[in-house]
């Protein structure tokens, strides 16, 4: 009956009292993603390079795995558990004269740092309880953009670590999966939404004709980390308002 249905879906979607590390989280999606789990229940930590006034929030250069473990130590000794780890964290840069001074960097903060948080996360996770990992990744893990060799390739390679871990880390009942933006109004994009041709250009290749908010992009999140999406790992969840599905 009815009551019953409600009573065993009541949860589904719920990550309250789940604790919840989002990397990158002091801009952008990431910024939303912490406010956002923050104001559904979950005790949400944020960590992110930029210096910011904010409860459970610490600054940390994310590339440093010792003070990024120190981190991960102290909200694991305050809880007793860790549940939920999103990787956020990303740069790039679309100056042409700076593509191969900017290469490394951009690799290590949009690849490795989700690598070196994944594995500390590993850690503190018990077997019977599991965790979830959630990469913020890009529809640039699909399909060529130019202008930007080291962004695109951290983002194909996103798509492979996610693959990786989410069948290396099922030994401690961890899922893992990505979610795939679009073109999202965010600091990182603004030079483009600023720019009336490129920005028209963008929303009239997008199905829904808009750009996205940050906000958009916390509801595919939650459901990844909640019971809701229990029998998924290794997939992907593209958030782009149907660009990557238009054809003509």
């Amino acid at each position: 009956n009815i009551y019953n249905f409600m009573k065993i879906y009541k949860n589904l979607f719920s990550i309250k009292n789940k604790v919840s590390i989002i990397l990158g989280s002091s801009r952008g999606i990431g910024k939303e993603i912490f406010k956002g789990f923050t104001e559904s229940g979950s005790i949400a930590y944020g960590i992110g390079r930029s210096k910011i006034k904010k409860k459970n929030y610490f600054q940390c250069n994310i590339n440093n795995s010792i003070d990024l473990e120190e981190i991960f130590k102290q909200i694991f000794k305050k809880n007793k558990h860790i549940d939920i780890l999103v990787n956020c964290a990303s740069i790039t840069s679309s100056d042409e004269n700076s593509y191969d001074q900017n290469f490394k960097k951009i690799i290590q903060t949009n690849l490795t740092s989700h690598y070196l948080a994944s594995k500390i996360f590993y850690k503190y996770i018990n077997k019977k309880k599991g965790g979830n990992i959630i990469n913020i990744s890009s529809i640039g893990s699909k399909t060529g953009f130019p202008n930007n060799p080291a962004y695109v390739s951290s983002k194909f390679a996103i798509s492979g670590l996610t693959k990786a871990l989410a069948l290396d880390f099922n030994k401690k009942n961890i899922r893992v999966n990505s979610v795939l933006p679009g073109y999202i109004k965010t600091s990182m994009t603004i030079k483009s939404y600023n720019n009336k041709k490129e920005r028209m250009e963008r929303t009239n290749r997008t199905i829904l004709k808009r750009w996205g908010k940050p906000s958009d992009i916390v509801g595919a999140t939650i459901f990844l980390s909640s019971n809701a999406s229990n029998y998924i790992t290794g997939s992907e969840i593209v958030v782009d308002g149907g660009w990557l599905a238009k054809g003509l």
